[in-house]
């Protein structure tokens, strides 16, 4: 595995990568969670409460939820279920016996015959009772046999469970007359149970009932416990739910874990996404991948430090705003600032107006620090960023709550957090500029000073050289600015670009006065000083501790060409023919397109300083050849710079060249002779 990084740097690189998010994904994660987990506490049954205890989240009393469902379902009687097959097989008998006494009664007159065949029939009463009945005249028998059928028919269909207490029942609703033993057997043949236990039907309703009863819920910050006060078993089962109790259940669920971290990868991801799309040199660059990382994670910090001391109206989102907007640009930093915002509602366990005030919070201050040049406007934007915020607050306040002076408070206390995230960024950028090795405007302005010990030398030592790079940075600035490249980077970059020169400053044409050290040299020596002065410079970036992209633009600012002057007096000297690495640049190539604009800058200036002729047209002769040249030469191959940005950049060399060499107004001999005529006359009159 080791061999193949060495073969492959950029796997080492990629994994690199992943291994920073990797780390700053499961640091955020861990933060989160500790964020959002509230204090334990160690309870008994009975135990006097010294806190007052709010639910951090809507909670189920699953105790008193269930006490109240069990009551409910207790509640609920028996459920049976009657046997109507029974019923009509029992009324079917009935009504045959007492058809087949009207009919032995209607056709037998010898009441003892009459008794006798009674008792023949199936289910036929026991004597006494036969007796009973073949004694009573017809219409009574008619009566008492419909009322007793009658009562015995709503006996069954109502279901019997305990025969015998129906029986009593029967008996105790019979007219009185009906009241007596012939009744009760007639009663105690027939009536038989029909009305069953359902074991079933008394689960379901049981069930019903216990789904009709609400959770007993409560509500986000209502108090669960109150200081003073003993907890009781109910309050212990509603802490411990909440995962409150120590060695109790855990506060978060594993469908909150795992939610948690899919919404921290797909923010990671998306931000990854826009990067790869629309900022890969940011991407590529693993100084700047690391800020970004850094700045986040510092950020999520922030915001676990709020969240531990209770401060929930507290927004610190403009701290990551204001260094990814003064480190990278403001539309990356407004892009993984809309993640950052989100993620810091999770953190602070807020609702959807905490949002809108970070986005707008972190939007407002990208855009303030955009282009900040030195501390002192770090300052007054912070000012400006704080009197935003307090506005954001004042409306996004007042959408919440009626009342002025409560969005007013709101709004101080966020001038105060945008004030301290302001002076912590502050404090932070020339630190990080220091740890990430970033050219940020802040540094890049503080370079441009002339006063720079490097650029005081080159004033002194190599005063030619030093105008020969203002001159430079001009042009390269403007053809920048004309691109949309980094036209500040550019221009410093040029201030710096030659300072290798220093070692020899005199072999440099444009210190030259009257003699030419080169005279005395070989070609060989000669191209060896000239091209020394791209290393020689890079070493003096180093000592001078200049920012990696500039020391870059130092090594590549000449590519890979030839010192070509010393190598064509090598070629026609007499003698074997010259050996091209003697005569080569180092490189590498341009990478970026401010490297391949300063290459063709200086080649430009040179150039076209040396012409005779310095007509608009010979100047855009000039610069065209010299851009075709590095094209055909392959050393603009390497920078992401399109043919079109070439075109819009030797027409913006042209229109400042066209400035710096534009006609003057000759006077002849005869005007000058006459205006010195008239000047004396005019003293003669004085």
């Amino acid at each position: 595995m080791t061999r193949k990084l060495k073969k492959n740097p950029g796997l080492k690189k990629f994994l690199i990568r992943i291994t920073i998010t990797a780390l700053t994904l499961f640091l955020t994660f861990m933060l989160i969670l500790n964020a959002a987990k509230p204090p334990q506490y160690s309870f008994s049954i009975g135990d006097i409460s010294d806190v007052d205890i709010f639910a951090p989240r809507d909670v189920v009393d699953e105790l008193s939820t269930a006490r109240k469902r069990d009551a409910a379902a207790s509640a609920v009687p028996d459920q049976y279920v009657v046997d109507f097959d029974r019923t009509a097989t029992v009324m079917q008998d009935v009504n045959a016996l007492f058809d087949a006494v009207a009919v032995v009664g209607g056709r037998v007159a010898d009441h003892a015959l009459k008794v006798q065949e009674l008792l023949s029939l199936t289910n036929a009463p026991d004597k006494n009772t036969a007796d009973f009945l073949m004694r009573m005249p017809s219409a009574g028998l008619s009566a008492y046999t419909s009322t007793l059928s009658s009562a015995m028919r709503t006996a069954m269909e109502n279901g019997v469970i305990q025969k015998s207490d129906t029986i009593t029942q029967i008996i105790e609703s019979l007219p009185e007359e009906y009241q007596n033993e012939a009744s009760e057997d007639i009663l105690s043949r027939f009536i038989t149970e029909n009305k069953f236990f359902d074991v079933n039907k008394t689960m379901e309703e049981k069930e019903k009932a216990r789904a009709a009863v609400d959770d007993i819920i409560y509500k986000k910050n209502q108090e669960l416990v109150r200081r003073g006060t003993p907890v009781t078993e109910e309050q212990l089962s509603v802490l411990n739910s909440l995962g409150l109790l120590e060695g109790g259940l855990s506060y978060f669920s594993n469908t909150y874990l795992v939610g948690l971290f899919g919404f921290l990868l797909i923010c990671f991801m998306l931000c990854g996404v826009y990067l790869w799309l629309y900022r890969k040199d940011t991407l590529l660059n693993i100084q700047m991948f690391l800020m970004m990382h850094v700045t986040f994670f510092l950020q999520i910090v922030v915001f676990f430090v709020i969240a531990k001391l209770g401060l929930s109206f507290f927004i610190p989102v403009s701290l990551a705003a204001i260094l990814l907007s003064v480190f990278v640009d403001v539309r990356v930093s407004i892009v993984l600032n809309v993640f950052i915002a989100m993620i810091g509602t999770v953190v602070m366990d807020g609702d959807i107006l905490y949002l809108i005030s970070s986005l707008l919070i972190a939007v407002v201050a990208a855009l303030l620090f955009r282009n900040i040049r030195n501390f002192s406007s770090v300052a007054v934007t912070t000012l400006y960023h704080g009197l935003a915020t307090s506005l954001i607050m004042t409306a996004t306040s007042m959408l919440v709550t009626a009342n002025v002076n409560v969005a007013i408070k709101n709004s101080m206390i966020d001038f105060g957090a945008s004030l301290l995230c302001g002076i912590i960024a502050g404090g932070l950028i020339p630190f990080f500029q220091l740890i990430f090795d970033i050219a940020t405007p802040l540094k890049l302005t503080e370079l441009a000073d002339p006063n720079k010990k490097l650029l005081r030398r080159l004033t002194v030592e190599a005063p030619g050289t030093y105008h020969h790079s203002l001159m430079v940075g001009n042009l390269v600035e403007a053809a920048c600015n004309a691109i949309g490249a980094n036209g500040l980077l550019a221009r410093v970059s040029a201030l710096y670009h030659d300072i290798g020169k220093l070692e020899h400053p005199m072999y440099f044409k444009e210190n030259q006065l009257n003699s030419n050290p080169h005279d005395e040299l070989t070609p060989e020596q000669s191209a060896n000083i000239i091209l020394r002065h791209v290393t020689h410079g890079d070493r003096l970036a180093r000592e001078h501790r200049l920012p990696g992209v500039i020391r870059n633009i130092i090594a590549q600012h000449h590519g890979t060409t030839k010192a070509a002057y010393f190598y064509k007096l090598a070629q026609l000297r007499e003698g074997p023919p010259p050996v091209d690495a003697d005569f080569t640049y180092p490189g590498p190539r341009p990478k970026t397109k401010e490297a391949a604009l300063l290459m063709l800058a200086d080649s430009c200036e040179a150039s076209v300083r040396s012409l005779d002729d310095k007509s608009p047209d010979a100047v855009m002769n000039m610069i065209n050849s010299i851009f075709n040249g590095k094209i055909m030469e392959g050393q603009l191959d390497e920078c992401p710079i399109t043919l079109e940005e070439l075109s819009i950049a030797a027409e913006a060399f042209g229109r400042l060249f066209e400035g710096y060499f534009h006609d003057r107004v000759k006077y002849d001999e005869f005007s000058i002779r006459a205006d010195n005529e008239r000047r004396k006359e005019n003293e003669a009159q004085n």
